[in-house]
This record gives structure tokens, sequence and C-alpha cells, in this order.
């Protein structure tokens, strides 16, 4: 083994509490994008700008609550873990549209690569950071360079930069 099971168990301390998070950061926004039966691309970048800030808010609430959980737990090693993994909610965030008009486009060959693809980025930097003794760390950032690996992947495929955020759009 690469890691001792310590390392799996405090990281799945953490992703236990933080993917409920998870859940709730999307709002239901990625949904409206694919099913919506016409999308402008202001609308779009309202999408974005909306999913990326509501992963800006995940991110502050798990940082805010990282004590807390090193607390419930009794572990302080959590604090640092939880924290470090608290932007994986703005690198998410970010990818929601991405990943939707990816998927609204029938695109679903570039969805595919851009998926595994970043998902074998990660895992060679977890086995590398596991190997080189980082315990906990390398799954942090195994989980951090893959979010990063498909934001990236997911913006070359689409083609697509957001604009800025438009007021006068709405987005219901």
């Amino acid at each position: 083994r690469v890691l001792d099971p310590v390392a799996f168990g405090l990281f799945a301390m953490v992703v236990a509490v933080v993917g409920v998070a998870e859940l709730l950061r999307d709002m239901g926004l990625s949904g409206a994008a694919i099913q919506a039966s016409h999308l402008s691309t202001a609308e779009r970048d309202n999408l974005f700008w909306l999913s990326t800030g509501a992963g800006l808010l995940a991110t502050l609430l798990v940082l805010a609550l990282a004590p807390l959980i090193a607390f419930l737990y009794g572990r302080p090693e959590l604090n640092a873990v939880t924290a470090a993994l608290a932007p994986s909610f703005v690198i998410s965030g970010g990818a929601a549209q991405y990943r939707a008009m990816l998927t609204r486009d029938m695109r679903f060959g570039a969805l595919g690569a851009c998926d595994v693809l970043s998902a074998a980025i990660a895992l060679a930097v977890g086995i590398g950071c596991g190997i080189a003794g980082l315990g906990v760390w390398s799954l942090v950032l195994q989980q951090l360079v893959g979010g990063v690996a498909a934001l990236v992947l997911y913006m070359w495929s689409s083609r697509w930069l957001p604009g800025f955020y438009d007021r006068s759009v709405p987005v219901a």
C-alpha cells in the first residue's frame, strides 16, 4: 500500500461532511441550463457566475466550519485538511456550466474524454504524492488537481469563456 488506512480515514471524515455541501452547491443551475429550450450567451454567462458564486459561498462556509469539524471528530489535523479541500467548491462551481454546456450540446465524447483524462491526471498526482510520503495530503491534492484538470479540459473542449454578469438578463 502507498497510503495507510489512517490517511483514508481522515480524508473520509472530511468528505462525509463536506460532500453534503457539494450536493447543495449546484442549486439545480446545471439542470436548468441543460433543459432550457433556449439559452442565450448572456444567460449562460450569468449561470456560470451564479454557479461559481455558489461555489465560493460553499467554500467560505466549509472554511468557517473547519474548526468545528475537527472538534467534532476530535482530530485537530482535520482543520487543515478541511480548509485545504474547501476551494474544490469554487473549482466545481466553475466547471458546472462548462459540463452542462457540453451535455446540452450532446458532446458526450468530449465530456467523457475530459472526465477520464482529468481522473487519470488526478490519480497520477495522488500516487506520486503517496509514494513521496505525503499521506492524507496525497488524497487532498488528488482531489484538487482532478477538479482543476477537469475545469481546464472542459474549458478547452467547449471553446467558451464567460462574459461579465449581466443583471438585465433573467436567469429563472
